[in-house]
């Protein structure tokens, strides 16, 4: 697989250094709508604690 990624990347011009670090910044996304209720609950509380 790593020796696909490189081909393709080279014909496209990528640096996959760059793209990789690019990805590794990101930060996650989640959709309010897709997560379970329990979840957002735990995350509501665990907002609203002071941090310790």
């Amino acid at each position: 697989a790593a020796n696909i990624l490189r081909k393709v990347a080279t014909q496209l011009g990528l640096d996959l250094a760059r793209v990789g670090r690019a990805v590794l910044t990101l930060p996650k996304r989640y959709g309010l709508d897709s997560l379970s209720k329990s979840y957002r609950k735990q995350s509501e509380e665990a907002r609203l604690q002071p941090a310790s």
